[in-house]
């Protein structure tokens, strides 16, 4: 709707200007108009702020296909060929989970509860998996940390 009247309303300028200017007033109310819209649009989708202990994962908009990881801070990016996909938190964080018999050397049975403090670094990741967990790590840390974990202690 907004962008209708918007149209509209410049249409109708770029008319009153051409009938008091002609071509050269219609083309510049045109251009004037195109340029504002494309600032406005480049600022209010283009400007990234990625908060601190963040890092931000950035898809391509045809095929949603991983791009890149955007560091903590402002930062550009096309709106018409990329979108912010999530953020990754750097922070501290803990998992915690219990393991049942896991065999010791003895063959005597444990039962192993545990907990795992760590911090995320993506860009660390090798960059053959970085598509893979881009899309894992936002919501999913917790849980790969605990089947990482069970899969040491099995």
């Amino acid at each position: 709707m907004l962008f209708k009247l918007i149209g509209t309303t410049t249409f109708l300028m770029a008319i009153a200007a051409g009938g008091l200017w002609g071509w050269l007033g219609f083309t510049a109310v045109v251009l004037l108009v195109g340029l504002a819209s494309s600032a406005y649009i480049i600022e209010t989708r283009g400007k990234i702020t990625v908060p601190e202990l963040t890092i931000g994962v950035i898809y391509h908009k045809k095929g949603e296909k991983f791009d890149r990881f955007l560091e903590p801070g402002t930062h550009w990016m096309n709106p018409h060929k990329e979108s912010l996909g999530a953020y990754i938190s750097t922070a501290g964080q803990s998992a915690k989970g219990h393991t049942k018999s896991i065999q010791a050397i003895g063959g005597l049975s444990l039962d192993a509860e545990w907990t795992l403090a760590y911090t995320l670094r993506p860009q660390k990741i090798a960059v053959a998996k970085r598509p893979k967990l881009a899309r894992a790590l936002p919501t999913k840390a917790s849980a790969i940390a605990r089947q990482q974990i069970g899969n040491i202690l099995h």
